[in-house]
């Protein structure tokens, strides 16, 4: 007799509890239709604007959690999963009692929670509290490709706003001061491969941040924001390539459209 493993492991997967991001004060589930969140605000705000569309439109609801079906394309996120995962517990094995080190490293793994403010939202991997000095830091991991020109790409700009706005909401919510934020990527096929990154805090960059995600939310439709992967190589992570050319093939006939979007959207939208 053959067994299908692989169908086996889908239906595995498909059995799987849906992700849930309990918010802080509250413990009720994040909606992530009603704002943007720090893992997004440094994507294309188009992208952004038509991800919000789709998931209203899907019938997403923030009381069952985020799930994907084994037809999805999930396989990168689980590898981040599974990374954090390993990450966080080999940090808490390490880190001294917080008598010693006077850091106590909270809110990780399964004990992840949202912290939300206005349009913005975020769920850090793990929030350290300086005991003595009454401030906190962010953590952060990242997984990569074996393949990834580490001195060229890396540490990503969005991944850079990611931790700033996290520590913007975290410092905001718990009344700490902001020190800042680390970044840890670690290679996926040889764990001992890992490159921290930290950035201290940046009041200008956080404000810039903030109003960015009110610029998106307010936004009327998707044609009202710009379509930033065209500069910065998004398109070919977003899902919603057709319905984007079509606006800007439209915005390319209008008066007035600038001559860089033009340039930029006719090698990849004919």
């Amino acid at each position: 007799m053959i067994v299908d493993l692989i169908e086996i492991m889908n239906r595995g997967y498909d059995a799987k509890p849906a992700q849930e991001w309990p918010l802080w004060d509250t413990g009720l589930p994040l909606d992530r239709t009603d704002c943007v969140t720090a893992s997004e605000i440094g994507t294309c705000a188009r992208m952004v604007k038509f991800n919000k569309e789709a998931m209203v439109a899907g019938g997403y609801r923030p009381e069952v959690g985020t799930k994907n079906k084994s037809s999805d394309g999930w396989g990168f996120f689980e590898r981040g999963h599974t990374m954090e995962e390993w990450a966080v517990q080999m940090i808490h094995a390490g880190l001294p009692p917080v008598e010693i080190s006077g850091i106590d490293l909270i809110h990780t793994g399964k004990n992840q929670v949202s912290f939300k403010d206005g349009h913005q939202s975020g769920t850090p991997d793990g929030v350290y509290v300086m005991e003595d000095a009454g401030a906190i830091g962010i953590l952060e991991i990242k997984s990569i490709d074996p393949r990834t020109n580490v001195k060229r790409n890396i540490p990503k700009m969005a991944h850079k706003d990611q931790v700033m706005q996290n520590l913007d909401l975290v410092s905001q919510a718990t009344g700490l001061d902001p020190i800042g934020g680390d970044i840890i990527y670690i290679d996926a096929s040889n764990y001992k491969q890992r490159y921290p990154f930290h950035f201290p805090w940046d009041v200008e960059h956080a404000s810039r941040l903030e109003t960015r995600a009110s610029m998106i939310m307010n936004a009327a439709t998707p044609a009202d924001v710009k379509p930033e992967g065209l500069f910065n190589g998004g398109c070919q992570y977003c899902d919603f390539g057709a319905q984007c050319s079509a606006i800007v093939s439209q915005q390319r006939n209008e008066k007035g459209i600038d001559n860089a979007l033009s340039n930029a959207s006719s090698k990849l939208f004919r």
